[in-house]
């Protein structure tokens, strides 16, 4: 529940114009995170190779996916992109 709620809050502060795109730079960051942290645990554990970059790849491959159905979602159920959108009335 907290990286739907996090994207929503700060979707708006995101580049781009669409909801997929907000979506999938979301998720590259949530996996960049992700990476930091299983490189450093496998340099201190000492177990690297070819599994461990399959391993991130299929990660990175699963995190784009989430944030562009994030994205997505977000979008067919927000009747605006941002709050600092033009076509918003006022």
């Amino acid at each position: 529940m907290a990286w739907p709620l996090l994207f929503g809050g700060f979707t708006w502060g995101l580049p781009g114009e669409s909801g997929l795109l907000h979506g999938l730079l979301f998720g590259v960051v949530l996996w960049t995170g992700y990476a930091v942290v299983v490189v450093y645990l496998l340099g201190v554990g000492g177990r690297a190779g070819v599994d461990s970059l399959s391993v991130l790849l299929g990660t990175f491959l699963a995190y784009a996916v989430y944030g562009l159905v994030l994205g997505g979602v977000y979008d067919r159920l927000a009747d605006h992109r941002t709050f600092l959108d033009e076509g918003l009335p006022g």
